[in-house]
């Protein structure tokens, strides 16, 4: 049983850790992105332009955060999927196959 822990552990810490890696460069990336929106503002000659900057800035942002959402579920589920394979992995090496995947 320690074993089969031990292995569903280290399989949702390496999952979280792919996640959290993940979050991290996206972070990164954003905090790009923001920091450059004052200077492309000041650059703006007049209201529909600058409205023009904002709005595009707002919609990029929109789906990148939907995109690195979507990407964060795909690692989570990923990362389950792993553990759940590893617990069902270590039943099957100490009784056996299961009747269901005989």
């Amino acid at each position: 049983m320690l074993k089969g822990m031990t292995v569903y552990s280290g399989a949702l810490c390496d999952g979280y850790a792919k996640m959290g890696t993940e979050w991290l460069n996206f972070v990164n990336r954003r905090l790009h992105s923001d920091l450059s929106l004052p200077g492309r503002l000041v650059n703006c000659c007049s209201p529909q332009h600058l409205f023009q900057e904002w709005a595009t800035f707002m919609t990029t942002a929109a789906e990148d955060y939907r995109n690195e959402f979507a990407r964060l579920a795909e690692l989570n589920s990923a990362a389950s999927q792993r553990a759940l394979l590893s617990v069902r992995a270590n039943g099957e090496s100490r009784t056996g196959p299961s009747p269901r995947n005989a």
